[in-house]
């Protein structure tokens, strides 16, 4: 899958998995980080158990980019935009099932909700745009450096912005 290397192979897999990963630290740990308060969302976990589950997150997040970039193998799909396109719309079916899902059953406010949909989108979005780059570039090596160089600077700026905001 992806690559011309046996070496390369799960490479752009990985890297836009940790593109995903940053995006939800920015957005999650960062921007929206007001919105993981007890008072204001009642149903949410206790802040010990909430972070020990974050790593089951981050694995759920690996097998979607993995299945994405199984769509774009079998779809034949390439570029960035397409990718893009892909990504968005397999984060707005995940985040229909699980987040809106989880607001039948669980106390959540709709900002939550949303918020946590909208995040979603936009991860898979990164990783469908990443791996389609990565899929028509012909320099593979320079798009995984920028894919890891952004990835860790949303993760940065993530941490950056729950300082400031809280």
């Amino acid at each position: 899958m992806f690559g011309s290397t046996n070496a390369m192979k799960g490479m752009p897999v990985f890297v836009a998995w940790l593109l995903t990963v940053g995006v939800d630290v920015f957005f999650n740990a960062g921007l929206f980080s007001g919105l993981f308060e007890q008072s204001r969302e009642p149903g949410l976990l206790p802040d010990n158990v909430l972070f020990r589950r974050i790593p089951v997150a981050y694995l759920a997040l690996a097998v979607a980019v993995i299945a994405l970039a199984w769509l774009l193998d079998r779809w034949d799909i390439t570029g960035v935009s397409q990718g893009l396109a892909l990504g968005a719309i397999a984060g707005l079916v995940t985040a229909l099932l699980g987040v809106v899902s989880l607001w039948t059953a669980i106390d959540m406010t709709g900002a939550f909700v949303v918020t946590g949909a909208m995040v979603q989108v936009i991860e898979l979005a990164a990783a469908g745009a990443f791996l389609g780059g990565y899929r028509s570039t012909v320099e593979p090596r320079k798009l995984v450096r920028r894919g890891l160089v952004l990835a860790l600077a949303l993760a940065i700026l993530g941490v950056v912005l729950q300082n400031l905001l809280v």
